[in-house]
């Protein structure tokens, strides 16, 4: 398998769950997973009992530790976090709520994609969808 069908691979089930998420609860707290050694999608948590508030960023902060801990054992080819947000939307004063999906691979590629989304009673349905390169988060190469 390449980087590009890794990152597939991983980023095919998580969205796949974001939209579950959004389509039967309206949100997601952030959440992730990762592609074990037999390129099988593994996804993760956080237990939100263990955190004094209800805080997005304390959930993503524990994840990256969780995805960094996991990684230290050697388990994983790529990984990733996804994440409900809003974007300012270009040239309104609105915002547009869409899935972020921060996508890391053991070769030190990282991107990060944002789905914009509308969602209407019980279904969603992803409008735009945009990239970017970033800087792992786990792995810890440069890009």
């Amino acid at each position: 398998m390449t980087v590009d069908r890794d990152i597939e691979l991983l980023a095919g089930a998580l969205v796949d769950f974001a939209k579950i998420m959004l389509e039967s609860h309206g949100e997601f707290h952030p959440f992730g997973g990762y592609l074990d050694m037999e390129k099988k999608v593994v996804q993760v948590g956080v237990d939100g009992t263990l955190l004094d508030s209800d805080s997005g960023e304390k959930r993503l902060e524990m994840l990256i530790d969780g995805l960094k801990d996991i990684d230290q054992r050697k388990q994983t080819h790529a990984l990733g976090m996804v994440t409900n947000v809003e974007l300012s939307t270009a040239g309104t004063s609105g915002m547009s709520d869409a899935i972020k999906v921060h996508l890391e691979h053991r070769s030190g590629y990282c991107i990060v994609v944002f789905l914009i989304y509308s969602l209407h009673a019980d279904s969603m349905k992803i409008l735009d969808r945009f990239t970017r390169l970033e800087s792992p988060l786990v792995y810890g190469h440069n890009v």
